[in-house]
């Protein structure tokens, strides 16, 4: 069995995405799961791939999760977007033009983690997150 997860996209606009990720674990957990694929995201007008996103705002419930959940950057080395704590937070990183993506060839895509994976994931353990990002394009 595994943990039941989704990913929800609310909007898929050339300038803004939202999308809305979902898990109730087994007591599996996740480790570097991508939840932003930018390679599946809608092109602008002129036709151009989405190659990466800025992460305006973030709103997220985390149930259990000992050490909580972790958005990274998808590149060689994956870097760290934001860590999410229990508990319900909102982060609203728009006045700065967003969290833009860094480190060695990255890919664009956002990818989650269970802070120390399944070691701290048990039965039960839940998030809700909802990121409302700008998209970027080559």
């Amino acid at each position: 069995m595994a943990d039941a997860v989704a990913v929800t996209t609310i909007q898929d606009g050339e300038k803004d995405l939202v999308v809305q990720l979902t898990s109730l674990s087994d007591g599996t957990g996740e480790s570097g799961v991508v939840k932003i694929d930018v390679s599946a995201l809608g092109s602008d007008t002129n036709g151009n791939a989405c190659d990466g996103v800025a992460i305006q705002e973030i709103w997220a419930q985390v149930n259990g999760f000992d050490s909580g959940i972790i958005l990274k950057n998808d590149a060689d080395t994956d870097t760290v977007a934001i860590p999410l704590d229990q508990g319900w937070t909102h982060h609203d990183f728009s006045s700065v033009g967003g969290l833009r993506q860094y480190g060695t060839s990255t890919t664009g895509d956002v990818t989650l983690s269970t802070i120390g994976g399944g070691s701290s994931a048990t039965s039960g353990d839940s998030y809700l997150v909802v990121i409302r990002a700008t998209k970027h394009y080559a």
